[in-house]
């Protein structure tokens, strides 16, 4: 026994098996953020009379995906939630509570996204271990 501990514990069930079951959970978790990601960006597509949407962005060479706010038209413009948020005092109450809902679930969604798919890492690492 350790001088660090008092208490005599059997490390033996503990072994691979609860990164094993962390990880695929974590996986599962990261698949459902990723439909909850897809689902937004189609719903803010199809909302009458917008001028933006949510589009979902994966970047290749880490695996994130994220989403942002683009402008309709020919040339699809990347929009930052400043500078959308001044042309909502135009719009009636409804409307800006709409588009405010749904940059909400787009901060809490892209923040689930990187949260999750560290943990994953960290998980790997862990199984990678034994």
């Amino acid at each position: 026994m350790s001088g660090l501990s008092s208490i005599q514990m059997d490390k033996r069930p503990f072994k691979g098996k609860g990164a094993d079951e962390w990880l695929a959970r974590l996986q599962r978790d990261y698949r459902k953020v990723v439909f909850e990601m897809e689902e937004l960006s189609e719903h803010s597509k199809s909302a009458a009379g917008n001028a933006w949407y949510v589009y979902l962005h994966h970047r290749k060479s880490t695996g994130q995906r994220f989403l942002m706010w683009r402008s309709f038209g020919v040339k699809h413009v990347h929009l930052t939630w400043d500078s959308i948020q001044p042309a909502l005092g135009r719009m009636t109450r409804s409307q800006q509570d709409w588009f405010e809902d749904v940059n909400a679930a787009v901060r809490l969604l892209n923040a689930k996204e990187v949260v999750t798919r560290k943990a994953i890492r960290m998980a790997q690492e862990l199984n990678s271990e034994d």
